[in-house]
Protein backbone atom coordinates (compact mmCIF):
# COMPACT_ATOMS: atom_id res chain seq x y z
CA UNK A 1 0.00 0.00 0.00
CA UNK A 2 1.07 3.18 -0.79
CA UNK A 3 2.86 5.98 1.81
CA UNK A 4 -0.19 8.63 1.02
CA UNK A 5 -2.46 6.01 1.43
CA UNK A 6 -1.51 5.05 4.29
CA UNK A 7 -1.34 8.17 5.91
CA UNK A 8 -5.09 8.67 4.54
CA UNK A 9 -6.21 5.37 6.05
CA UNK A 10 -4.39 6.79 9.75
CA UNK A 11 -6.16 9.96 9.45
CA UNK A 12 -9.38 8.62 8.93
CA UNK A 13 -8.92 5.64 11.96
CA UNK A 14 -7.69 9.17 14.11
CA UNK A 15 -11.04 11.08 13.23
CA UNK A 16 -13.06 7.95 13.50
CA UNK A 17 -12.14 7.36 17.36
CA UNK A 18 -12.57 11.07 18.35
CA UNK A 19 -15.47 10.70 17.02
CA UNK A 20 -16.46 7.67 19.36
CA UNK A 21 -14.84 9.50 22.37
CA UNK A 22 -17.20 12.55 21.61
CA UNK A 23 -19.98 10.32 21.40
CA UNK A 24 -19.37 8.42 24.24
CA UNK A 25 -18.13 11.69 26.17
CA UNK A 26 -21.85 13.08 25.13
CA UNK A 27 -23.59 10.13 26.66
CA UNK A 28 -21.82 10.21 29.88
CA UNK A 29 -22.44 13.75 30.33
CA UNK A 30 -26.54 13.00 29.12
CA UNK A 31 -26.31 10.09 31.76
CA UNK A 32 -25.05 12.37 34.78
CA UNK A 33 -27.22 15.37 33.94
CA UNK A 34 -29.96 12.46 34.30
CA UNK A 35 -28.67 11.25 37.80
CA UNK A 36 -28.34 14.33 38.65
CA UNK A 37 -31.74 15.56 38.16
CA UNK A 38 -32.85 11.72 39.39
CA UNK A 39 -30.72 12.54 42.85
CA UNK A 40 -32.26 15.44 43.62
CA UNK A 41 -36.02 14.64 43.48
CA UNK A 42 -34.90 11.36 44.98
CA UNK A 43 -33.34 13.36 47.63
CA UNK A 44 -36.70 15.56 48.19
CA UNK A 45 -39.02 12.66 48.51
CA UNK A 46 -36.72 11.11 51.15
CA UNK A 47 -36.77 14.38 52.95
CA UNK A 48 -40.07 14.45 52.79
CA UNK A 49 -41.09 11.10 53.71
CA UNK A 50 -38.78 11.50 57.27
CA UNK A 51 -40.58 14.51 57.58
CA UNK A 52 -43.50 13.60 57.69
CA UNK A 53 -42.46 10.44 59.72
CA UNK A 54 -40.70 12.86 62.41
CA UNK A 55 -44.36 14.78 62.35
CA UNK A 56 -46.74 11.98 62.83
CA UNK A 57 -44.38 10.20 65.68
CA UNK A 58 -44.03 13.79 67.42
CA UNK A 59 -47.68 14.09 67.56
CA UNK A 60 -48.64 10.89 68.63
CA UNK A 61 -46.02 10.75 71.50
CA UNK A 62 -46.87 14.30 72.96
CA UNK A 63 -50.25 13.57 72.21
CA UNK A 64 -50.35 10.33 74.53
CA UNK A 65 -47.83 11.84 77.57
CA UNK A 66 -50.42 14.46 77.59
CA UNK A 67 -53.15 11.61 78.17
CA UNK A 68 -51.28 10.04 80.53
CA UNK A 69 -50.38 12.73 82.76
CA UNK A 70 -54.29 13.70 82.42
CA UNK A 71 -54.65 10.30 83.88
CA UNK A 72 -51.85 10.62 86.77
CA UNK A 73 -53.22 13.61 87.93
CA UNK A 74 -56.41 12.00 88.69
CA UNK A 75 -55.00 9.57 90.30
CA UNK A 76 -52.01 11.95 92.66
CA UNK A 77 -53.82 15.25 93.48
CA UNK A 78 -54.84 15.82 96.49
CA UNK A 79 -59.39 15.55 96.66
CA UNK A 80 -59.26 17.53 100.22
CA UNK A 81 -58.40 20.72 98.18
CA UNK A 82 -59.15 23.81 100.23
CA UNK A 83 -62.61 25.63 99.39
CA UNK A 84 -61.38 28.12 97.06
CA UNK A 85 -59.98 26.02 94.54
CA UNK A 86 -61.72 23.33 92.80
CA UNK A 87 -59.65 20.11 92.07
CA UNK A 88 -60.66 19.73 88.13
CA UNK A 89 -60.20 22.78 87.11
CA UNK A 90 -56.54 22.67 88.58
CA UNK A 91 -56.35 19.48 87.12
CA UNK A 92 -57.51 21.01 83.58
CA UNK A 93 -54.82 23.95 84.37
CA UNK A 94 -52.00 22.16 84.51
CA UNK A 95 -52.83 19.94 82.09
CA UNK A 96 -53.17 23.00 79.77
CA UNK A 97 -49.67 24.20 81.18
CA UNK A 98 -48.17 20.86 79.73
CA UNK A 99 -50.17 21.27 76.26
CA UNK A 100 -48.25 24.74 76.27
CA UNK A 101 -45.23 22.91 77.50
CA UNK A 102 -45.50 20.69 74.47
CA UNK A 103 -45.85 23.04 71.59
CA UNK A 104 -43.13 25.15 72.77
CA UNK A 105 -40.59 22.01 72.86
CA UNK A 106 -41.83 20.35 69.51
CA UNK A 107 -41.00 23.75 68.00
CA UNK A 108 -38.21 24.74 69.70
CA UNK A 109 -35.32 26.23 67.45
CA UNK A 110 -32.84 25.69 70.45
CA UNK A 111 -34.07 22.73 72.36
CA UNK A 112 -31.72 23.24 75.54
CA UNK A 113 -32.71 26.93 75.50
CA UNK A 114 -36.18 26.23 75.53
CA UNK A 115 -36.48 23.59 78.40
CA UNK A 116 -34.24 25.99 80.69
CA UNK A 117 -37.11 28.86 79.91
CA UNK A 118 -39.84 26.10 81.05
CA UNK A 119 -37.66 25.65 83.99
CA UNK A 120 -37.37 28.80 85.09
CA UNK A 121 -40.78 29.92 84.50
CA UNK A 122 -42.06 27.27 86.56
CA UNK A 123 -39.37 27.59 89.67
CA UNK A 124 -40.99 31.57 89.66
CA UNK A 125 -44.38 30.12 89.76
CA UNK A 126 -43.82 27.38 91.99
CA UNK A 127 -42.09 29.41 94.57
CA UNK A 128 -45.77 31.50 95.37
CA UNK A 129 -47.00 28.10 96.36
CA UNK A 130 -44.63 27.35 99.12
CA UNK A 131 -45.74 26.15 102.32
CA UNK A 132 -49.61 25.58 100.79
CA UNK A 133 -51.78 22.63 100.09
CA UNK A 134 -51.26 23.00 96.52
CA UNK A 135 -47.30 22.05 96.67
CA UNK A 136 -48.64 17.97 96.57
CA UNK A 137 -50.86 18.74 93.21
CA UNK A 138 -48.09 20.97 91.79
CA UNK A 139 -45.32 18.17 92.85
CA UNK A 140 -47.40 15.80 90.43
CA UNK A 141 -47.28 18.60 87.70
CA UNK A 142 -43.42 18.47 88.10
CA UNK A 143 -42.96 15.05 87.78
CA UNK A 144 -45.37 14.80 84.31
CA UNK A 145 -43.09 17.92 83.68
CA UNK A 146 -40.16 16.64 84.00
CA UNK A 147 -41.18 13.39 81.83
CA UNK A 148 -42.35 15.63 78.72
CA UNK A 149 -38.88 17.35 78.86
CA UNK A 150 -37.53 13.94 78.77
CA UNK A 151 -39.47 12.83 75.97
CA UNK A 152 -38.65 16.15 73.59
CA UNK A 153 -34.94 15.07 74.10
CA UNK A 154 -35.80 11.78 73.04
CA UNK A 155 -37.46 12.78 69.82
CA UNK A 156 -34.72 15.29 69.17
CA UNK A 157 -32.04 12.44 69.43
CA UNK A 158 -34.65 10.05 66.82
CA UNK A 159 -34.98 13.43 64.50
CA UNK A 160 -30.76 13.96 63.97
CA UNK A 161 -30.62 9.96 63.52
CA UNK A 162 -33.19 9.84 60.87
CA UNK A 163 -32.33 12.47 59.55
CA UNK A 164 -28.58 11.20 58.88
CA UNK A 165 -29.75 8.19 57.94
CA UNK A 166 -31.75 9.47 55.40
CA UNK A 167 -29.38 11.96 53.92
CA UNK A 168 -28.11 11.36 50.21
CA UNK A 169 -24.89 12.16 49.12
CA UNK A 170 -25.27 16.02 47.05
CA UNK A 171 -24.05 15.85 43.36
CA UNK A 172 -21.25 18.55 44.17
CA UNK A 173 -19.69 15.94 46.78
CA UNK A 174 -19.28 13.48 43.78
CA UNK A 175 -16.18 13.06 42.57
CA UNK A 176 -15.91 13.01 38.73
CA UNK A 177 -13.12 10.07 38.53
CA UNK A 178 -15.05 7.65 40.83
CA UNK A 179 -18.45 8.23 39.26
CA UNK A 180 -17.37 7.84 35.82
CA UNK A 181 -15.20 4.76 36.75
CA UNK A 182 -17.47 2.77 38.82
CA UNK A 183 -20.67 3.73 37.62
CA UNK A 184 -21.32 5.51 34.07
CA UNK A 185 -18.14 3.96 32.15
CA UNK A 186 -19.29 0.52 33.05
CA UNK A 187 -22.97 1.18 31.76
CA UNK A 188 -21.84 2.48 28.77
CA UNK A 189 -20.74 -0.41 27.31
CA UNK A 190 -23.60 -2.16 25.68
CA UNK A 191 -22.37 -5.71 26.26
CA UNK A 192 -21.67 -4.99 30.21
CA UNK A 193 -25.19 -3.70 30.40
CA UNK A 194 -26.89 -6.95 29.15
CA UNK A 195 -25.23 -9.02 31.27
CA UNK A 196 -26.08 -6.52 34.63
CA UNK A 197 -29.41 -6.76 33.22
CA UNK A 198 -29.71 -10.42 33.21
CA UNK A 199 -28.11 -11.02 36.43
CA UNK A 200 -30.82 -8.43 38.18
CA UNK A 201 -32.73 -11.67 37.71
CA UNK A 202 -30.72 -14.05 38.84
CA UNK A 203 -27.07 -15.71 39.34
CA UNK A 204 -25.06 -16.91 35.76
CA UNK A 205 -21.96 -19.12 35.07
CA UNK A 206 -19.28 -17.59 32.89
CA UNK A 207 -20.08 -19.60 30.34
CA UNK A 208 -23.71 -18.68 30.78
CA UNK A 209 -22.27 -14.70 30.91
CA UNK A 210 -21.29 -15.48 27.38
CA UNK A 211 -24.14 -15.92 25.49
CA UNK A 212 -25.37 -13.47 27.05
CA UNK A 213 -22.45 -10.92 26.35
CA UNK A 214 -21.00 -12.46 22.71
CA UNK A 215 -17.42 -12.36 24.13
CA UNK A 216 -15.66 -15.25 25.26
CA UNK A 217 -12.13 -16.38 26.85
CA UNK A 218 -9.77 -13.37 27.66
CA UNK A 219 -11.87 -10.71 25.85
CA UNK A 220 -15.20 -11.52 28.34
CA UNK A 221 -13.26 -11.87 31.36
CA UNK A 222 -11.63 -8.00 31.04
CA UNK A 223 -15.31 -6.72 30.85
CA UNK A 224 -16.19 -8.87 34.38
CA UNK A 225 -13.24 -7.69 35.59
CA UNK A 226 -14.52 -3.98 35.24
CA UNK A 227 -17.64 -4.96 36.71
CA UNK A 228 -16.23 -6.30 39.76
CA UNK A 229 -13.52 -3.44 40.02
CA UNK A 230 -16.72 -1.18 39.89
CA UNK A 231 -18.06 -3.04 42.98
CA UNK A 232 -21.41 -3.79 40.60
CA UNK A 233 -21.01 -7.81 40.66
CA UNK A 234 -19.44 -10.26 42.38
CA UNK A 235 -18.07 -14.05 41.93
CA UNK A 236 -20.08 -16.21 44.65
CA UNK A 237 -18.54 -19.06 46.12
CA UNK A 238 -20.12 -21.47 43.69
CA UNK A 239 -17.98 -20.00 40.64
CA UNK A 240 -21.61 -17.86 39.83
CA UNK A 241 -21.47 -14.39 39.10
CA UNK A 242 -24.33 -12.01 40.74
CA UNK A 243 -25.14 -8.40 41.53
CA UNK A 244 -23.84 -6.78 44.36
CA UNK A 245 -25.93 -4.59 46.65
CA UNK A 246 -24.56 -1.68 44.77
CA UNK A 247 -25.05 -3.24 41.57
CA UNK A 248 -29.19 -3.74 42.43
CA UNK A 249 -29.11 -0.65 43.63
CA UNK A 250 -27.81 0.92 39.55
CA UNK A 251 -29.57 -1.16 37.96
CA UNK A 252 -33.17 -0.24 39.99
CA UNK A 253 -32.40 3.27 39.32
CA UNK A 254 -31.49 3.05 35.23
CA UNK A 255 -34.88 0.99 35.60
CA UNK A 256 -36.34 4.34 37.13
CA UNK A 257 -34.89 6.76 34.85
CA UNK A 258 -36.06 4.43 32.04
CA UNK A 259 -39.47 4.60 33.12
CA UNK A 260 -39.49 8.24 33.88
Amino acid sequence: MRKDRIEERLAALEKGFREVRAEQRQAIESLRDELRSFQEAILEDRIASINEVIKWYEEAAYDGAISGAARNFQDRMRTDCPPQYKRQECIDGLVDELKDDATRLRHAGDLKACIEGILEEDERELEKFKGMACERCLDAYVAERDELIGLAQKLAGLKADLASRGRLVYMGEMQDGPVISSVIEPLSHEARFRMLKRLAEGSLSFKELAGVSGFEGGHLNYHLVKLSQAGLIAKAEDGRYVLTDKGSGVMSLVKRLYEA
